[in-house]
C-alpha cells in the first residue's frame, strides 16, 4: 500500500463541545525594562488572548505573566502558543510581531548563545546585525521571519522553514565563526535554484559558495621535549672531598684542627704573676 502525502486537517472548535477536565497554566517571567511597554499595551494583550479564549494575569510587583485556559477553550495546543507569544514579548518583541505565533504554520525560537566570551559574543552579534542593520534586514526578507536581538538573546518568529534557516545561520555565525554574508548568499542561491525548474534534478551543491569555518588557534605554552635515553647516565667524577670522606682522612683532619685551636688558646692565655 502506497503511503499518502501530507494530509492537512483543519481544526474546528465545533467538534469539541465539552470543556477541559483540568485547567492548564504557564508562568513567564519578564524583565524590568518591559514594564512600561506592558502597561501601555496591556489592554491589547488581554484582547489578543481573549480572542483565542485564554485568560491572562500580569503581576507587576514580581514581574511575571500567568496565562491559563478557560471554560471556553477548546484547542488543547493554543495554551502552548499563548505561552510562546508571552516569551517573545518578554524578550523584547512587539505584540504585533509576537502574535504571529498564534497563526497556523508559524513557530518561534529563542536562542541564547552560550560558552562564548563577552568580547567574542559582541563581535559576532555585530557581524550578524551588519552595518545599518543591512545583514539582519536581508535575513528577514529571505526567510520571512521577524528577528529581534535583545541583550544576550535572539528571538525569531515566522514560518517553520524560515525559522529553521535563521537558526542555522545564527548557529554558524556564533559557533562556527562563519560570516553571515556567505550564508545569506547561499540562501539567495537556494531560492533562485528553487524557481529554476531546469535545474530541479541537478546537484545544487556545486552552485553554493564553499564555506570553511575559521578556527582560532589556541596559544599553547611551548614545552621543551627531552630526549629519552635508555642507557643509564654515567656517575660524575669524584671530587677531592669525596675521596677524603671515603678514606676517613677528612674526619682526622677535623680532629687535628680542633686540637690546634685548643693549643693556640692555651698559648695565648698567660697566668698573672702573684
Amino acid at each position: 500500500m502506497a503511503l499518502k502525502e501530507n494530509i492537512e486537517v483543519e481544526f474546528n472548535e465545533k467538534d469539541f463541545k465539552h470543556n477541559f477536565l483540568e485547567q492548564s497554566e504557564f508562568t513567564v517571567m519578564w524583565p524590568r525594562y518591559r514594564e512600561e511597554y506592558l502597561k501601555t499595551n496591556e489592554k491589547l494583550l488581554q484582547e489578543k488572548l481573549q480572542e483565542i479564549k485564554l485568560s491572562l494575569d500580569i503581576n507587576y510587583s514580581e514581574r511575571y505573566f500567568t496565562v491559563s485556559t478557560t471554560n471556553k477553550t477548546r484547542d488543547p495546543y493554543i495554551i502552548i502558543k499563548g505561552r510562546d507569544m508571552l516569551k517573545l514579548i518578554a524578550r523584547g518583541m512587539n505584540l504585533n510581531e509576537a502574535s504571529l505565533i498564534l497563526k497556523d504554520g508559524f513557530t518561534s525560537e529563542i536562542i541564547v548563545p552560550k560558552e562564548l566570551k563577552k568580547e567574542v559574543f559582541l563581535k559576532r552579534k555585530a557581524r550578524l546585525v551588519g552595518p545599518n542593520d543591512v545583514t539582519l534586514k536581508a535575513l528577514r526578507m529571505l526567510t520571512d521571519c521577524h528577528i529581534v536581538l535583545q541583550t544576550d538573546t535572539i528571538s525569531i518568529v515566522g514560518p517553520f522553514k524560515g525559522v529553521t534557516q535563521v537558526v542555522s545561520v545564527v548557529d554558524s555565525c556564533f559557533y562556527e565563526n562563519i560570516h553571515p554574508v556567505y550564508l545569506i548568499k547561499k540562501l539567495i542561491t537556494f531560492k533562485e535554484l528553487q524557481n529554476d525548474k531546469s535545474k530541479k534534478d541537478l546537484d545544487w551543491n556545486i552552485y553554493f559558495p564553499q564555506i570553511k569555518a575559521k578556527k582560532q588557534k589556541n596559544r599553547k605554552s611551548k614545552i621543551d621535549k627531552k630526549e629519552k635515553n635508555d642507557k643509564m647516565p654515567l656517575p660524575p667524577p669524584k671530587s677531592n672531598l669525596d675521596k677524603l670522606i671515603e678514606t676517613g682522612e677528612y674526619f682526622l683532619d677535623d680532629k687535628k684542627d680542633i686540637k690546634k685551636r685548643k693549643n693556640k688558646k692555651n698559648e695565648k692565655y698567660i697566668l698573672p704573676e702573684e
